[in-house]
Formats: structure tokens, sequence, C-alpha cells
């Protein structure tokens, strides 16, 4: 039976090109006070392949629900080979674009949770306001 990976992608997933072919995905190691936000791996699971299409290579897949994370298994690292350097470079490329758009969106969601948290009351507060 074959079967595919999925990877869990999280900002703290670096790629690194290995040979004109090859891309390493593995966790980045935080040094210093950091150090605790290192992980140990990839995230990632293996799941049965249905039907008879081949496997692809989709990194704008699905959001996942991140409680789902804790389904993955942990992988020191993945190396994906490409038919071709082209190939390898496209990719190298979207993965960019995807962590770039990904990293914009979270600081704007933390600005997002900022403004709420500057109008936001507590209960006190809130009381104030409607007596």
């Amino acid at each position: 039976m074959e079967s595919f990976i999925t990877v869990f992608v999280t900002d703290d997933i670096e790629i690194e090109r290995k040979k004109n072919t090859t891309v390493k995905l593995k966790a980045r190691k935080y040094g210093g006070l950091g150090r605790a936000k290192s992980r140990g791996g990839v995230l990632g699971r293996l799941d049965s392949k249905r039907g008879s299409e081949p496997a692809g290579l989709d990194i704008h897949g699905q959001a996942f629900d991140p409680d789902m994370a804790y389904s993955f298994d942990v992988y020191k690292t993945f190396e994906l080979e490409f038919e071709n350097e082209q190939s390898g470079i496209e990719f190298c490329q979207a993965w960019e674009e995807v962590m770039v758009a990904r990293r914009k969106q979270r600081v704007k969601l933390k600005q997002i949770q900022e403004d709420m948290k500057d109008e936001s009351y507590t209960g006190k507060e809130a009381r104030k306001i409607i007596l």
C-alpha cells in the first residue's frame, strides 16, 4: 500500500537547499534564551494514499486545527528530492512567499488582539459606563 506524508507547517520550519535537486525541511534551532522555543523536529504524519493519482506537493494547502498538531509524529528532518533543479527552485520561492504571507497575517492578528485589548473593559469599568 502506498502512502504520503502530511507536514504541519509552522513559522519555525526552515528549508535548506542541499544539492541541485534536494531541499531539506528542518526545525529552526533557537539559541540563548529562545532555546526553549526550539522544536525537536518537523511534525508530520504518514497517511494512506487514496485513489490512483500520484501524490503532489501543495504548500498552500488547507489550514489545520492547531490541536491537530498533537496527532502528528516528530521527524528530525524531511528531504525532498525534485525531478530537476528548476522544480526545487520554484518550491523554495513558493515556500518563502507562503512564509512571508503567514508572518504578515501573524503580525496583523497580533495588532487586532492589541486593539481589542485596548477597547476591552473590565467588569468594573463596564458597569461605570452603563451607570
